[in-house]
């Protein structure tokens, strides 16, 4: 493990951090009021390579490591939650097609969508399955030599800019038994799709977040991603990546409500004195910034070792695990330092304070996490 960063990376952080700054910070508060959309944005990021950083450079990617990701993620956090959360997210979507694809749907797929000539959704939840996503009840069965799909996903980010969705299903075979399957489903050449409603989030207000109904969409056979009764190892391939970014948001984040507070304690006045000059602010501040430099330390660390190409399962599921649970803690107690301000919603703490929550509960729950490594320890 080496978790002291070189010159190259942190000339790196500096050019993610200018650009965060520059483009992303203004439009804070904008953007989690719907009044500025980030698909410019995105757009942008795609185009400068922000969202291929770990892809292979046969791809379009820049074929960098996991610590040059999670450097950038957790800039573009400090910045933007919500944003960031989409350059992550969008990130995942390509390690089950690079993991179980074919290599012409590599090319249709992952080199178009680096470009960011097209948008993924990856939609798993339902209704009524969330963390037990084996629970899912959305169907395809194979008639005439196409996969017929019907169901209803839930929660599904980006639902209503994607080109193609990975959708996982329950296959249904002539006999009636069922097995998990993923497919690729091209949302404007098949009929049947109806994206509903926007959900009206709590926080991390940036990409449309949408149910997606399939009422008897046909699909290539072609499109089938990996092997009928592969699906769920199509679906955990995003998992450690996907923790490790949005362990690197939650970093990010919290860095920047800490940020937020040195500046305003130093600013706001109260019994003659400045409320960074007591000593309650201080060991506040001093606490909350030591457990995010533990956070951020295992989440380099997580990535070294993905970078050496060891498995990191538990350590991802720590990582994602302490450092949702820092932030929360770390934004909660960073607004009460902001007093009757920190309720305002024309403060970035505000924002940030409903933003963290679902840190806690998508890449899988807190609780979910513990699972994952009581596992690990062997702990039955």
């Amino acid at each position: 493990m080496n978790t002291v960063l070189t010159e190259e990376e942190r000339a790196l952080q500096m050019i993610y951090k200018e650009y965060a700054d520059e483009r992303i910070r203004p439009h804070t508060l904008e953007i989690d009021k719907g009044l500025f959309s980030v698909e410019p944005l995105l757009k942008e990021m795609h185009e400068l390579g922000f969202c291929g950083i770990v892809i292979p450079k046969e791809y379009g990617g820049l074929g960098s490591s996991y610590v040059h990701y999670v450097l950038a993620v957790e800039e573009l956090s400090k910045a933007s939650g919500p944003v960031a959360k989409s350059v992550s997210g969008q990130t995942n979507m390509c390690f089950p097609i690079l993991h179980y694809g074919t290599e012409e749907q590599k090319q249709k797929y992952v080199v178009p969508w680096v470009k960011g000539e097209k948008r993924s959704a990856f939609t798993l939840t339902e209704p009524g399955a969330g963390s037990d996503a084996a629970g899912m009840q959305t169907t395809a069965e194979l008639i005439n030599g196409e996969f017929v799909v019907n169901g209803t996903k839930a929660f599904i980010t980006g639902a209503r800019e994607a080109d193609f969705f990975q959708t996982y299903c329950q296959f249904k075979a002539p006999d009636g038994t069922k097995s998990p399957i993923c497919l690729l489903i091209d949302v404007h050449e098949c009929e049947g799709i109806t994206i509903g409603r926007n959900e009206d989030l709590m926080g991390m207000r940036a990409s449309s977040v949408a149910e997606v109904i399939f009422d008897n969409v046909h699909v290539p056979a072609e499109n089938l991603l990996g092997q009928i009764g592969k699906g769920f190892h199509a679906a955990m391939s995003t998992l450690d990546a996907g923790r490790l970014g949005i362990s690197a948001v939650c970093v990010g984040m919290a860095q920047d409500a800490i940020d937020q507070t040195v500046k305003y304690t130093k600013e706001r006045v109260q019994f003659g004195k400045r409320i960074s000059q007591f000593q309650n602010t201080q060991f506040k501040l001093a606490e909350y910034q030591t457990k995010v430099e533990a956070a951020r330390l295992m989440v380099y660390n997580c990535a070294s070792m993905m970078d050496d190409g060891q498995r990191v399962s538990h350590l991802s599921s720590m990582a994602k695990y302490y450092a949702s649970d820092v932030l929360n803690e770390v934004v909660r107690g960073c607004l009460q330092l902001h007093g009757g301000y920190g309720y305002s919603k024309e403060f970035v703490i505000e924002k940030l304070y409903r933003d963290a929550k679902l840190t806690e509960i998508f890449e899988g729950t807190s609780e979910i996490q513990k699972k994952i490594i009581a596992k690990w320890m062997g702990v039955k």
